[in-house]
């Protein structure tokens, strides 16, 4: 299908360009070996194998064929598009059931690309009968054979109408889209018992879209809706647990500590056995023991994780609070101490809330959908980078530049000339924005990384998370 898929939008470009450019031809020779370079790589394509996406779980794909009379059960009086099918049976009186919904959305895309093509074909052809340019025999194509084909490909559609009614608002769009391709074609054709249902079935799939859109909320990636086994979610919960492993060598010798490994759901959520230990089951978590409690010290939330450590375990991250002769007065904080508490609330409050729709967008971006759907996702993502994330990544990271140029005593850290338990709370952020960012604009950035990433405690927190999972430590 990625043949298929690649070919298919430049001949249709050329074929809209050949129709446009043959009413004034300047080179006759040109346009009939274009005409006959078309026809063939489109009838090509039709004659191709296509590999339909198909997951390595999946089973018994053969898609089985319904109809209100045999299979009652499989059609619901509340959906609008299954009413129109049940008072309708003609000229659909029967309708694909799939047992995977990738294998369903294959051969429905596959359809749909045929007729496309097919279309193309028989534009071409209808196109070159009636004007003076060609002889009677340029085209070897048969203008009938293609025809029926194209009609089958746009019954096929209207056959997949129950599996995509049963599902989401993006789903429901979606056949909309099928039932009014094939509703064009069929009116191009003068099947007009067959376009007819597809308007009204069109319309059907309309007043369901709107019902549902009442109560269902805007997704920011629609895709997903569309078809299962989208990639889903990241790994910023085990990622975000380094840094407290970071920490954790850093409390040495006072405290010792080990490592509990618990194995993501496919969905990428967090399994059922954390909230064991903590309800909402979020990953960082620690339990701490010691001799005078009575039961493990249990603490969630990095930034809570990470007080508590520092006040019990690792003072010496913790800058001086207060200038001399200004203890406990309003204002007689240390500049050090001041950036010390922001950076400790910046980290997750505001800078990760802007990342993690940076790391959103990069998913619509990338998204392994067809062809056709890629202009959306690009768009969509394009959108935001123009109308927000690239503006809000100039002014978050060169606050930071500013920041690190700023910092006391000429220091290599946020808070001045040592580490602090601050810029370990704010190492996964600009780890991220490296991954998002072109962080060459931000030299002193860089460098801030480069001089946390070499030193030795967190050289040994990554490379006790590589031992422990065998695998390579990646930020997202």
């Amino acid at each position: 299908m990625d043949v298929f898929t690649h070919a298919l939008p430049g001949l249709l470009e050329r074929t809209d360009l050949f129709v446009a450019t043959q009413e004034t031809p300047s080179n006759k020779e040109g346009l009939e070996q274009e005409l006959s370079n078309l026809l063939q790589q489109l009838g090509g394509l039709q004659q191709s194998q296509f590999t339909i996406f198909i997951p390595s779980s999946a089973t018994n794909l053969t898609p089985t064929l319904i109809s209100v009379e045999d299979h009652p059960d499989s059609f619901d009086d509340q959906i609008e598009e299954h009413i129109f099918i049940a008072q309708q049976p003609k000229p659909f009186s029967q309708f694909y059931k799939f047992a995977q919904a990738p294998h369903a959305f294959g051969c429905t895309l596959v359809h749909l690309l045929c007729l496309m093509a097919d279309c193309a074909i028989l534009q071409l052809l209808h196109n070159a009968s009636s004007t003076k340019h060609f002889p009677p025999n340029i085209t070897p194509v048969n203008l009938i054979d293609v025809e029926r084909r194209a009609f089958w490909h746009a019954g096929e559609l209207c056959r997949c109408a129950h599996f995509y009614s049963q599902r989401s608002v993006t789903a429901g769009k979606f056949l909309y889209l099928l039932l009014r391709c094939a509703e064009n074609f069929f009116e191009s054709y003068g099947a007009m018992e067959e376009w007819k249902w597809c308007r009204d079935c069109a319309d059907a799939t309309r007043r369901r879209v709107e019902r549902l859109s009442v109560k269902t909320p805007p997704t920011i990636c629609p895709v997903g809706d569309l078809i299962e086994g989208l990639p889903k979610g990241f790994r910023l919960n085990r990622s975000r647990s380094q840094r407290i492993l970071w920490l954790l060598h850093h409390c040495a010798p006072k405290i010792t500590h080990s490592i509990k490994l618990y194995q993501r759901a496919a969905n990428q959520t967090a399994p059922e056995e954390l909230k064991k230990i903590h309800p909402l089951g979020k990953s960082p978590q620690i339990a701490i023991e010691a001799p005078n409690l009575q039961k493990p010290l249990v603490l969630a939330e990095s930034g809570t994780i990470i007080e508590y450590l520092v006040e019990h375990f690792a003072t010496h991250l913790r800058p001086k609070r207060w200038r001399e002769g200004q203890e406990r007065r309003l204002g007689g904080e240390t500049e050090e101490w001041m950036r010390y508490g922001y950076y400790m609330h910046f980290a997750e409050g505001s800078l990760m809330g802007l990342l993690l729709t940076g790391l959103l967008v990069e998913q619509i971006r990338n998204a392994p959908v067809p062809f056709f759907v890629k202009p959306v996702t690009r768009l969509i993502a394009g959108r935001f980078d123009n109308e927000f994330l690239i503006e809000n990544y100039a002014m978050y990271f060169g606050f930071l530049e500013g920041e690190l140029e700023s910092s006391p005593d000429g220091g290599e850290f946020l808070c001045g000339t040592e580490l602090t338990a601050a810029d370990v709370m704010m190492s996964f952020p600009v780890l991220v924005g490296r991954t998002l960012v072109d962080l060459t604009k931000y030299p002193r950035v860089l460098a801030y990384i480069d001089t946390m990433e070499k030193g030795s405690e967190y050289k040994a927190s990554i490379d006790e998370i590589e031992a422990k999972t065998g695998e390579k430590y990646e930020v997202v």
